[in-house]
């Protein structure tokens, strides 16, 4: 990131990016001619000569790089002085804090339509590199919505990944699992799978490949109507088995379009 503003200092992740543009690119008070010399270092002085040196790249901008790796959280302090053939100017300083840089998923959740507001919407399983889950529709009205979906990191930002459209509407064409009353709609699928259960007599969802390889499990005990998220299914077909609560298995083949 580069900056040709006068004074600007910027703290960013395990980078310290500093560019001072002035009338000799040096403090007000160093000497006039091109330094020999320019050098910094955090916190306690090593003594003249004896700190990190950059290159001086000319007389009027001088900008480099001084890494923060290796700081403990907290705050700290930066010194930057030059050295020309008359001597050393001033050193110059600048405070600023070291904090935690964000890393990892510690939660994440879904809501449609209305945000309730973060840490507040439907919990969603995941892991670090997938992330599958149903989502309840139990009473929505059958028309157009939005999913959104959002993280949180180990400093309990919020952060919005994504959203998505879908129709809610009712089943025309399903297959029906008898007494059960389970319904699997549309298929072929392309972007929401929906499955409709008013006896609310299902306890599990598992959707395969057909070489056998499990892409997705939802325990949905309890909820009448789920919707399963298929958009990132590879082109194909798939096996969706629903367990009863009478231990029934009901087994659709679902086309992926």
């Amino acid at each position: 990131m580069k900056r040709s503003l006068v004074s600007f200092w910027m703290l960013f992740a395990a980078l310290l990016v500093i560019t001072a543009q002035e009338k000799s690119g040096l403090p007000d008070n160093a000497p006039a001619d091109i330094p020999i010399r320019v050098e910094y270092f955090f916190d306690t002085d090593p003594g003249f000569g004896k700190a990190t040196g950059v290159a001086s790249e000319t007389a009027e901008q001088m900008s480099f790089n001084a890494p923060i790796a290796d700081l403990n959280d907290g705050l700290h302090t930066l010194y930057v002085r030059a050295k020309n053939s008359k001597g050393w100017s001033q050193t110059q300083n600048r405070t600023f804090v070291k904090t935690p840089a964000p890393a990892g998923i510690k939660a994440a959740e879904c809501y449609i339509d209305i945000d309730p507001g973060a840490g507040k919407g439907m919990e969603v399983p995941f892991a670090e590199t997938d992330m599958n889950f149903t989502v309840d529709l139990t009473g929505m009205e059958p028309g157009e919505h939005w999913l959104y979906i959002r993280i949180s990191n180990q400093l309990d930002q919020w952060e919005e990944i994504g959203s998505h459209t879908f129709t809610l509407i009712n089943p025309v064409g399903t297959e029906n699992a008898g007494a059960d009353n389970l319904a699997v709609y549309p298929n072929p699928v392309s972007d929401f799978l929906f499955i409709r259960n008013e006896n609310h007599t299902i306890q599990s969802v598992e959707i395969t490949d057909m070489k056998g390889q499990q892409v997705c499990k939802q325990d949905t005990q309890g909820i009448n109507m789920i919707a399963i998220p298929a958009s990132h299914y590879a082109t194909g077909t798939y096996m969706l088995t629903m367990r009863t609560l009478s231990q029934k298995n009901h087994t659709f083949k679902i086309i992926k379009k």
